[in-house]
């Protein structure tokens, strides 16, 4: 993970908010600019037509993948079409940090890539394991009536 003057360098960046009513976080066929972590209240997935697709939970990083893409573009130009939209509901409160601010301390500090590598790899390695160990694929614990682990990384 980050140290901690890592993270208060990237916290400078941080924007908080809280939503006053429904807010859309990232629009379906838009550019991804920024990185959303969720802290309390309701997040959800939903196609272009409004449908809902999923909840997000809280504390979890949104937007790592068109992070990772912008990351590997010139000059960090690159920002991904969002493939669904994101709503934060009325109360909830988020925290937003813009792409940017992670190129620019990414090209200048390296001990903070290679933290931010392995973070981005790990939460994109999370979120395939909870998909593949949906409810047609159930891990061995949990197939077992084991609880769930509260192993942490």
């Amino acid at each position: 993970g980050l140290t901690e003057s890592q993270f208060l360098k990237l916290l400078e960046f941080a924007e908080w908010h809280v939503a006053a009513e429904d807010e859309m976080l990232c629009e379906q066929g838009l550019p991804v600019r920024d990185v959303v972590v969720p802290i309390s209240g309701d997040f959800s997935i939903r196609t272009g037509a409004g449908k809902f697709v999923a909840n997000i939970p809280v504390l979890q990083l949104v937007g790592e993948v068109s992070l990772l893409e912008n990351l590997q573009s010139p000059g960090g130009r690159f920002h991904r079409q969002a493939v669904a939209s994101m709503v934060a509901a009325a109360g909830s409160t988020y925290v937003r940090f813009p792409q940017q601010a992670f190129y620019d301390l990414m090209q200048t500090d390296e001990e903070f890539s290679n933290a931010m590598n392995l973070m981005i790899s790990k939460a994109l390695s999370r979120k395939l394991q909870q998909l593949w160990e949906g409810p047609q694929n159930p891990s061995p614990a949990a197939a077992a009536g084991e609880p769930p682990s509260s192993a942490s990384d």
